[in-house]
């Protein structure tokens, strides 16, 4: 089960925990989880038998862009075992700065006997981080293809944007439907 969770805390990620945990998944991966949210789904998750890993540590990293703060980091929880893989490597050094390790997480998880990697990403919009997105994508497939061994899951939140023709960006930002 893969989730943006949106950064919810208080009883709106009551709510989101509460639902989750009610479909009983082997493997959960939240994206956009808090500095404020990750203690409650850490004892949530735990208290419900998964193991726990992620990125939270990463958000202390300073990112060289002032008016840029890191705020979203990556869970992934197991009620297998699990452990964590290497992260993403950039090519320029330059585009490593300002990427956001935060938010890509990719563990291995043994199951039944046999082992599936899951890399969990949120990838940046391309209409205001550019083409650090698509650098991104590239340093997520040489990624998932540097190790072919094991079956491999790629899940989170890649901002697509809604439509894209003729060079024009719509992105679902102020689209949805109210409910």
């Amino acid at each position: 089960m893969t989730w943006n969770v949106n950064g919810r805390v208080g009883s709106g990620q009551a709510r989101q925990a509460e639902t989750l945990l009610a479909l009983e998944p082997d493997v959960i991966a939240l994206q956009e989880v808090t500095a404020a949210s990750y203690p409650a789904w850490r004892e949530r998750l735990s208290h419900a038998g998964y193991s726990v890993l992620e990125t939270i540590g990463l958000l202390a990293l300073l990112y060289p862009e002032p008016d840029i703060r890191r705020k979203y980091c990556h869970l992934t929880a197991s009620r297998h075992p699990i452990a964590r893989l290497p992260g993403l490597m950039l090519d320029d050094p330059d585009e490593a700065a300002v990427a956001f390790p935060e938010k890509y997480l990719a563990a291995t998880i043994s199951v039944g006997g046999h082992d599936v990697d899951v890399h969990n990403a949120h990838l940046p919009p391309g209409s205001t981080r550019g083409v650090i997105k698509v650098h991104a994508f590239e340093a997520i497939r040489r990624r998932i293809e540097s190790d072919n061994s094991r079956p491999r899951i790629l899940c989170g939140d890649f901002n697509t944007p809604r439509s894209e023709a003729d060079g024009d960006v719509e992105t679902w930002a102020g689209t949805a439907e109210p409910s």
